[in-house]
């Protein structure tokens, strides 16, 4: 499995990851890809006489420092690339403490994983927030390699993504994750990510959800203390255990909500101390959550629903999909350009999840009479379109309900 990443300044730095037989894999990859005339991001063709397809499974090259990169194509000379090889597992462990009637209160995944493969490069997102996000998390690893005193300048190593609902914002933890665990394996032998089941950690007998709380970070904790492991925690919906202390104590919120809070907080803290911890969490519902947890964040970054150009590009890449399939006949981002600009014009304000939904639904449309003859991706296109009008106003009608609901409750 091999990636390519790079960065534009005298020349474009490009890394690359590898799975196979490191050395000779790296070498021979990256023989190939200076042989091509022009050098682009995406992914790289493994010729299928080439000894290499044994060994890879693919090859995607993508720039680090893409605002940096002056054209879409590059020549060899203007490319430096560094080889990074890793082998993809499939190792999931669950908190093996709950009882069948329970919801564990964690998953555990060995990085790099063969789940959230290729997620990086699917993310579509405004500016370069990806990238951004891996700078911080490089510069945090910096400020611990350099001891520097977090009393004298903070950094909690701590995410909070915030925004609606289907913008990816749990998938782009869950590709960061493994994008670490891959660039930084030079520094770290193993890389863990905890994903929290907030729903695991809630109990009906008082006082025990926050003792639940305890239990898991302790399980984190015992790995973290592996200074050769690198530990990403991932909470997703953090609103759940971090919810406003001031409306719990007001009476709005069960009072055995406090304990979470404090203990959450409590273990937020704890992780602070071990300078191989990444701590990322996700929420829809910002103002629900206690202001200490989000002072203690250091980037609060918001993820919103994709812009026009955005939605185009998640679109078509949807297409292409259908139409490497054979789904759809042959479709290229150049054909249907009207459609699909209307399309994407159409789609205004639909997440990332509901617009990789949509050729789904389309094709339903067609699934009683498909005879597994390619559709034409024109008429496909068209009806794609009508699709999205109903799902607007599906959308609008539900919009409705609960407004009415709401101001029945006096809310």
């Amino acid at each position: 499995m091999s990636r390519v990443q790079g960065s534009f300044q005298e020349k474009a730095r490009a890394r690359v990851e590898v799975s196979g037989l490191r050395s000779w894999v790296a070498r021979e990859l990256e023989n190939l890809v200076l042989s091509f005339a022009m050098i682009r991001e995406g992914e790289i063709a493994i010729p299928k006489s080439s000894e290499l397809s044994t060994y890879l499974e693919e090859a995607v090259l993508s720039w680090m420092e893409p605002e940096k990169v002056v054209a879409q194509e590059l020549m060899f000379w203007q490319v430096a690339l560094h080889i990074h090889t890793y082998i993809l597992k499939d190792d999931v462990q669950t908190d093996d403490a709950c009882g069948d009637d329970e919801v564990a209160g964690f998953s555990m995944w060995t990085l790099p994983s063969k789940n959230f493969r290729g997620i990086w490069e699917s993310l579509i997102l405004e500016q370069d927030i990806k990238n951004d996000l891996v700078r911080y998390c490089l510069a945090a690893l910096v400020f611990s390699k350099m001891d520097v005193n977090t009393n004298l300048v903070s950094c909690n190593r701590l995410i909070l993504l915030h925004g609606p609902p289907g913008t990816g914002k749990t998938s782009l933890c869950k590709a960061m994750s493994q994008k670490l665990s891959i660039q930084l394996q030079d520094e770290y032998a193993h890389a863990l990510l905890f994903e929290v089941h907030t729903q695991g950690l809630f109990s009906k007998f008082f006082s025990e959800s926050a003792k639940l709380v305890g239990k898991t970070f302790s399980r984190i904790q015992s790995c973290a203390a592996d200074q050769t492991t690198l530990v990403f925690v991932l909470i997703d919906e953090v609103e759940s255990l971090t919810s406003s202390r001031e409306a719990a104590l007001s009476g709005s919120e069960p009072s055995d909500a406090v304990r979470v809070v404090n203990a959450v907080l409590t273990q937020v803290d704890a992780l602070r101390r071990f300078p191989n911890v990444f701590m990322m969490t996700t929420s829809n519902i910002t103002g629900a959550i206690d202001t200490a947890f989000v002072d203690r964040a250091d980037i609060k970054q918001f993820i919103g629903p994709p812009s026009k150009l955005a939605r185009r590009s998640i679109l078509s890449g949807a297409l292409a999909e259908l139409a490497r399939a054979q789904i759809i006949d042959d479709f290229f981002p150049e054909k249907g350009t009207k459609e699909l600009d209307r399309l994407a014009e159409a789609t205004n304000g639909f997440s990332g999840r509901l617009l990789r939904k949509l050729p789904f639904l389309t094709f339903s449309k067609f699934a009683s009479a498909y005879d597994k003859r390619p559709i034409p991706s024109i008429q496909f296109l068209s009806e794609m379109a009508g699709v999205a009008e109903t799902e607007r106003t599906v959308r609008g009608e539900l919009a409705s309900v609960e407004q009415k609901l709401r101001d029945s409750r006096g809310c």
